[in-house]
């Protein structure tokens, strides 16, 4: 089966098979929020545990899956040239679009409207997400398998992520769907 899968991925084209990969990472967030769209509740502890895994889960599949391969690919400086420019481009978003931390509460540009906690948190993760997308489309046009394991290995970082987004949701009335 899994031949069969990886066959069909090799064959499709570039932005198909980024596409395709792209959708575990979203896939398991979603899966994340199950246990809140079904009623759970978890203990702080519980979430603080969860978090420190996706951290962890972060920085094995940065490093292995993403980092590693760029230093062979194009060199020590290509990648790090590569890294630099991708922080810069992060913390250019992170000034430019408003969003809301769950901790910090809202960050970003000096509210000229009026956005909702909801609106702020959905615009916090699209800017969290979008990069991990481009990172498993960018490894699965080198290699299927490479992009499947990427994809899997930030999938299971945001099944947490997407609890501890949905759980302050849920506690604050906000619609989860």
């Amino acid at each position: 089966m899994w031949d069969a899968l990886i066959r069909l991925l090799e064959e499709a084209p570039l932005p198909l098979r980024a596409l395709i990969t792209g959708l575990i990472p979203a896939a398991l967030t979603t899966l994340g929020c199950t246990p809140v769209l079904l009623g759970a509740k978890l203990s702080e502890e519980a979430r603080d545990a969860g978090m420190g895994f996706a951290a962890g889960v972060m920085l094995v599949a940065s490093f292995t899956s993403l980092l590693l391969p760029a230093v062979e690919l194009g060199g020590a400086w290509m990648a790090l040239a590569g890294f630099l420019l991708g922080a810069a481009l992060i913390k250019l978003l992170d000034m430019a679009l408003p969003h809301m931390h769950l901790a910090k509460g809202y960050e970003g540009p000096r509210r000229t409207g009026r956005l909702g906690r909801e609106w702020l948190i959905a615009l916090a993760m699209i800017v969290h997400n979008v990069p991990e997308g481009m990172a498993v489309g960018a490894a699965a046009s080198r290699d299927v398998m490479d992009g499947l394991l990427l994809g899997l290995a930030i999938g299971l970082q945001d099944v947490p992520e997407g609890l501890a987004v949905a759980l302050p949701l849920a506690a604050g009335g906000g619609r989860l769907v």
